[in-house]
């Protein structure tokens, strides 16, 4: 075998496998040898014969394969393709932080609150130094891009740039935000200078088994979550951003849902689908490492759920999901959607009487807020569901299609972008939240007696059951100021509680059970159509109370 440069004939193997002239460093492109090894101990069975050739002269050496800046000009400069891709993510974060701020009228803190949580993650994962390293060896990893505004030309969005990534400090203090005058993604202060050793030290303490147990646990359990946040950070998508976002919101108490998230991107409102689009041109050229910044499809609620308790858990969140109040859901869902004062109140005060274990029913499925917001759909299938200019009979009423039919109309005639339950409701959702509030909600609350007694009083201050009651041409209205209707209901509308009492025995409920006591206390509650519409409602709910105490068969 000759060289094909310098005519050599001494050939050596590198440690590739690949065969090199040995006065050129000319590398063999076709060349096959065939190796017999004889093994010792079976008395040369086994034979190995192994390839070492390259089909084409032009292929490219495997050895020499990298990823130069120089070749792939998308790339920051000096910076990795994965965490040139976290700066782009953080960008996105930036960008979705401030159309919460902008456009749902979320807190400022939201941003203090979203960037400590992105530096928690990648802190979790290893990609930034700890909150003890010096200041001055903390590695910086990316340099962020701030992203440009919508009116921005695309020469000043390259020049602009944001402070780098650096390590998070006080993380005993959690999540809490900072003032609204800080900077968007600042770091808080750098922690004093480590204390010199002396002399007068005193030496260290020897650990007993306990304790060196306990270390050794917690120990595993971090090397558990890194593992966790790597796992997160191999491939990084942009459904990390709205994760962060959706634990941020739920820090703060916003009533911000899961599903109100996906919403604002299936209209376009939120950046995720075309965000790559708003981003510095240097994230903008389709490459591998940028491919996931350009998903093909959104992510269904239930996948962002499971991503979003993982990452809760990386950071650190005592829980699973932050404690979310389904009571200040429900109050800032029947404001925006601008019922009566009154009304507010008494649906309040009916919510607060639920018992426990509502909650803990709601806290344990799978989209969380499926139980909250069925309460919000069942409050306006009584009250906006009834009160039509339009003659609905009771078939209508009783048939489950029909009625969904219905519904969908009213939905979108009701919510608004301004709303917290948005717009843009699949019919496959509605029919799962009538549904759910029909069949599951209620039923799986299971109302206790004391419960039931609570319901009766609510019922009997709202409306005596001595008030007279007057029909008109707009309802029933009463002499007394105290029992004044809320709701008007036209007169060639069916009786409220004969409409539900049909409606309860349609195939799709059943048989009677305590979810027809809570329905019709609060369309008693709400409509207070007639003395005998509340009668009936009382009347259900005594029985139930008789079938609860276990005093009837």
């Amino acid at each position: 075998m000759l060289c094909a440069v310098c005519e050599n004939e001494t050939f050596v193997e590198d440690e590739d496998g690949f065969f090199v002239c040995d006065a050129c460093g000319t590398q063999s492109q076709d060349f096959r040898q065939e190796v017999s090894e004889v093994d010792v101990a079976e008395l040369g069975t086994f034979r190995r014969s192994r390839k070492v050739v390259r089909n084409y002269a032009s292929a490219p050496d495997p050895s020499t394969r990298s990823d130069n800046v120089e070749d792939n000009p998308t790339l920051l400069a000096g910076v990795e393709p994965r965490d040139a891709l976290l700066a782009a993510l953080q960008c996105v974060l930036q960008m979705q932080v401030r159309v919460m701020i902008t456009k749902l009228h979320v807190a400022p803190e939201l941003k203090n609150v979203a960037g400590k949580m992105w530096f928690s993650l990648l802190k979790a994962a290893r990609v930034m130094g700890d909150d003890q390293d010096d200041a001055s060896s903390a590695a910086v990893v990316v340099t962020a891009v701030e992203p440009p505004t919508m009116g921005a030309s695309a020469s000043a969005a390259s020049n602009a740039s944001a402070p780098a990534f650096s390590p998070v400090r006080g993380w005993a203090a959690r999540f809490a935000p900072e003032p609204s005058a800080s900077p968007l993604w600042a770091s808080p202060a750098t922690s004093p200078a480590p204390h010199a050793p002396s002399e007068y030290d005193m030496p260290p303490r020897f650990l007993d088994l306990s304790s060196v147990q306990a270390q050794q646990s917690r120990d595993s359990q971090r090397r558990r979550m890194q593992a966790q946040a790597a796992s997160l950070l191999a491939k990084p998508k942009l459904q990390l951003c709205l994760a962060i976002l959706f634990l941020s919101c739920n820090y703060l108490c916003v009533p911000v849902l899961l599903m109100d998230i996906l919403r604002l991107v299936e209209r376009g409102e939120l950046p995720f689908v075309s965000a790559h689009a708003a981003l510095p041109p240097c994230f903008r050229k389709p490459t591998v490492a940028f491919r996931s910044l350009k998903p093909q499809r959104i992510p269904s609620s239930e996948k962002m759920f499971q991503l979003v308790r993982k990452v809760a858990r990386v950071i650190e969140i005592p829980s699973d999901l932050p404690s979310w109040s389904p009571l200040a859901f429900w109050t800032t869902t029947l404001q925006d959607l601008a019922l009566p004062e009154i009304m507010q109140q008494q649906i309040a005060q009916l919510a607060m009487l639920a018992p426990v274990s509502l909650h803990v029913h709601a806290s344990t499925k799978t989209i969380p807020e499926v139980a909250c917001m069925a309460f919000v759909v069942l409050v306006l299938k009584l009250h906006f569901g009834l009160d039509d200019s339009e003659p609905r009979s009771r078939d209508t009423a009783a048939h489950w299609n029909e009625w969904v039919a219905h519904m969908r109309v009213k939905f979108s005639k009701l919510f608004s972008p301004g709303t917290s339950l948005l717009s843009a409701m699949s019919a496959s959702e509605e029919a799962q939240l009538l549904h759910f509030a029909d069949q599951h909600v209620f039923a799986a609350a299971n109302p206790t007696p004391a419960t039931i007694n609570d319901i009766l009083h609510v019922l009997k201050q709202a409306v005596p059951a001595s008030a007279p009651a007057a029909m008109s041409d707009n309802g029933p209205t009463s002499d007394a100021t105290a029992a004044a209707p809320i709701l008007q209901l036209p007169p060639d509308n069916p009786d409220v509680s004969q409409t539900y009492i049909h409606y309860s025995a349609a195939d799709d409920l059943g048989e009677f059970h305590d979810a027809y006591a809570f329905l019709l206390a609060i369309c008693a509650t709400k409509c207070r159509a007639s003395p005998e519409t509340l009668q009936v409602a009382v009347n259900a709910l005594e029985r139930t109370l008789i079938v609860s105490s276990g005093s009837m068969p």
